[in-house]
């Protein structure tokens, strides 16, 4: 009688062993990381696969700019990462200005005005901005999204829209009165030119002559003054050496001194707060952390900022995830699934997966593995990826 308990408990044994293989082999499976993922842009479905077990401070997207499934992506990343990741601060690829004013509607102190319209020119945009809004509503402070403007590109409307607000309700008779009558003027400018050949430099001298002028009307307010109009400048300079042409040139001066300027700009940013993380989206160029080429050009900013902060000398040391999108631009057609879907390929664990037809860059990136995790954005129909209708200066006031 002993023989049939004994076959029985050692089934049970054996059935019970053969469970827990199973349960870790689909643990193991589960947990580590794929290779390529689906992601369902109007969802966000499949993200967590890909994303969840990086845990990086600062993620960077780079973007096709302008194209409705890079923006819906970037729209469905973004909210992952502020959910589940703790992300809260999201670096724009525009002047300090830019980013002062963005951030100041999003934490809800301005209405989304006339000055919004100027870089809310997709629904896209809109969504994402106005999510931002809603999410950071009856938050406590530390806990609520804020944008900084990385870059050194604000328009002159939108400088002239920020020096106004940020002049809004302070006292200017403390100052002497040639400079109440510059800021007076500034207030009440209502042409653009005049601000940009007559207010502007005159500010921008008063700034470096006579600053303590300024500072008894700006008070803690003088720091925002100093960095959008030290980015003003920049992009002065910039222009000049580009030779006042409308495109930067790849791999020229103008190139090089923009990309120092970013890696300062966001080095400072960093170092005002270590312990925040980050989300950033550029123009894949930016972000390219290996050289592309398709259909005769050349898609790589040689030394661009994203390279150098994913570097061993970077002062962010390996805590950076690069999402490149640049690759997706000259892809061919990959199959019949829905437009609405992506594939997210993780370039640093997977054999790169069309390399053998030339629609993938032929070479691993050069930073070791441990120091940046590296996606590939690769659509399924690449050649319908669509621009979105842009309408500057009030494209907003047809999707409240």
């Amino acid at each position: 009688m002993k023989a049939p308990q004994y076959n029985s408990s050692l089934r049970k044994r054996f059935l019970t062993f053969a469970a827990a293989l199973v349960l870790l082999f689909a643990l193991v499976f589960e947990l580590y990381p794929r290779s390529s993922q689906i992601i369902d842009l109007s969802t966000g479905s499949g993200l967590s696969r890909m994303l969840r077990y990086d845990d990086a401070q600062v993620y960077i997207f780079g973007e096709i700019h302008r194209k409705v499934e890079y923006q819906k992506f970037r729209n469905v990343l973004f909210k992952y990462l502020v959910e589940k990741k703790g992300v809260r601060v999201l670096l724009m690829e525009h002047g300090y200005a830019s980013g002062f004013i963005e951030n100041e509607t999003i934490q809800n102190r301005m209405t989304f005005s006339d000055a919004f319209d100027q870089f809310t020119i997709s629904q896209e945009d809109y969504e994402l901005f106005r999510w931002m809004s809603e999410f950071n509503r009856n938050r406590p402070d530390n806990d609520k999204i804020s944008i900084v403007g990385a870059d050194i590109t604000d328009s002159i409307e939108m400088l002239c829209t920020f020096c106004k607000y940020l002049l809004k309700d302070c006292d200017f008779s403390a100052a002497d009165r040639e400079t109440q009558m510059l800021l007076i003027g500034i207030q009440k400018c209502r042409l653009q030119q005049r601000f940009q050949n007559s207010l502007l430099p005159q500010l921008i001298e008063q700034m470096q002559t006579r600053p303590e002028q300024l500072e008894l009307v700006l008070g803690d307010k003088m720091i925002h003054l100093e960095r959008a109009l030290l980015g003003w400048q920049q992009e002065l300079t910039c222009n000049e050496l580009n030779d006042y042409q409308a495109e930067l040139q790849h791999g020229g001066k103008a190139m090089a001194y923009r990309e120092d300027a970013l890696y300062a700009n966001l080095q400072r940013i960093y170092q005002e707060n270590p312990t925040a993380k980050y989300f950033g989206s550029f123009g894949a160029a930016h972000v390219q952390m290996t050289r592309y080429v398709g259909d005769g050009t050349v898609y790589w900013i040689d030394d661009c900022f994203v390279s150098r902060m994913a570097g061993e000398e970077s002062f962010l040391d390996g805590k950076l995830t690069v999402i490149d999108g640049i690759v997706t631009h000259e892809i061919g057609d990959l199959g019949e699934s829905d437009t609405n879907h992506i594939i997210l390929y993780n370039t640093a664990r997977a054999k790169n997966p069309a390399a053998e037809n030339g629609k993938f860059f032929a070479e691993a990136p050069d930073i070791p593995d441990e120091k940046i995790a590296q996606y590939a954005i690769l659509f399924e129909h690449p050649d319908q990826i669509t621009s979105s209708e842009e309408h500057p200066g009030w494209y907003w006031l047809s999707h409240r």
